[in-house]
C-alpha cells in the first residue's frame, strides 16, 4: 500500500494528475484489498486503506475506489466470507470524498445524464453497479438482498446533493429496483422530492427519460405488498402528492393511478 500510495501521487488538489499511474496494478490490488477488508476490523480498514484512498487526486481516487468497492461488495455478498463490521461507514467515507471532486460539483450544477468517465465508473460502483463498460442496468447484488437497507443510507444523500443529475437518478433507480423492501420507501420519496425541486414540471426528465414511470412502478409494487406499507407515504402525504402532481403535469400517466391508490388507502384506514 505504501508503494501504491506513492505511485499514484503526489496527492495535492493544486497539482495535476500524475502521468503513467500503475492502472493495471491498481485494478487488481485494490480489488484484492476490498476483499481483504471484509475480514478486517473496520478501524484497520480505515487506517490502512480508506484514509489513504480519500487523499488521492480525483482521477486516481475514482479509479481505485471503484476497484476497492467491487472487491469489497463481492466478498460481502459471498456465502463463505465474514460479514464486514461497518459497510455503511465505508460508503459514507467514500461518498464524502466524491462530494469534494470536480465532477460531483458539476453534476450538481448541470442537468444531464452523463458523467466524466473515471468519476462515472466510481459512481457505478457506489450504487452496486458493474463497470460502466459492462453495465446493463442491473446491480451486482442479489435481488432483494437483505444487506441493502443497512448499506443504502448514504446513497440518497449523494442523489439529493446533486438532484439535477440524471446519471445519479438512473443509478439510484437501478439499485432500488432490485429490492421491494418497504424500508427503502422513505429513501425513494426523499429522492423524488429532490428531483421535483430541481426539475419541476419537465416532460423530458420525468416522461421521456422514464424517471417518473420507474419511480411510480417501484412505489406501486412496494405498496402492493401489504397494507402496513401504506403508512410510509401516508406520513409524508403532502410531499408525496405534490411530487405526484408534478409527474402528472409532466405527462406520467402512472402518477395519477398511484395518486388514487394512495388516497384510497388513506380513506380505507379512516373507515376501518
Amino acid at each position: 500500500m505504501a508503494w501504491t500510495d506513492k505511485a499514484n501521487g503526489p496527492h495535492d488538489k493544486d497539482l495535476r494528475e500524475r502521468d503513467h499511474r500503475p492502472d493495471t496494478w491498481n485494478i487488481h490490488f485494490f480489488d484484492f484489498v476490498g476483499i481483504l477488508s471484509v475480514a478486517l476490523p473496520h478501524s484497520e480498514v480505515v487506517s490502512l486503506f480508506l484514509d489513504r484512498i480519500v487523499k488521492f487526486n480525483d482521477e486516481a481516487f475514482h479509479d481505485v475506489m471503484a476497484s476497492f468497492l467491487r472487491g469489497y461488495d463481492r466478498a460481502t455478498v459471498a456465502t463463505n466470507t465474514k460479514n464486514p463490521e461497518n459497510p455503511s461507514d465505508v460508503r459514507r467515507l467514500l461518498a464524502g470524498r466524491i462530494k469534494r471532486a470536480w465532477n460531483y460539483r458539476r453534476l450538481g450544477r448541470e442537468k444531464g445524464f452523463t458523467s466524466e468517465t473515471h468519476a462515472g465508473d466510481a459512481l457505478n460502483a457506489m450504487f452496486y453497479q458493474p463497470s460502466r463498460w459492462a453495465n446493463t442496468g442491473r446491480p451486482t447484488i442479489p435481488v432483494d438482498w437483505p444487506g441493502l437497507p443497512a448499506a443504502i443510507a448514504t446513497l440518497p444523500d449523494l442523489v439529493v446533493g446533486a438532484p439535477t443529475s440524471g446519471y445519479l437518478a438512473s443509478l439510484f433507480l437501478n439499485l432500488v429496483e432490485s429490492s421491494h423492501d418497504k424500508i427503502l420507501i422513505p429513501f425513494v420519496i426523499q429522492a423524488m422530492e429532490a428531483w421535483c425541486l430541481a426539475y419541476g414540471v419537465d416532460r423530458n426528465f420525468w416522461a421521456e427519460k422514464n424517471i417518473g414511470s420507474r419511480v411510480c412502478a417501484w412505489l406501486d409494487s412496494a405498496l402492493a405488498k401489504d397494507a402496513v406499507v401504506h403508512a410510509a407515504p401516508a406520513e409524508r402525504a403532502d410531499q408525496v402528492f405534490r411530487c405526484l402532481d408534478t409527474l402528472v403535469q409532466s405527462g406520467v400517466a402512472q402518477a395519477r393511478i398511484l395518486e388514487e391508490k394512495i388516497a384510497n388507502a388513506g380513506d380505507s384506514r379512516k373507515t376501518g
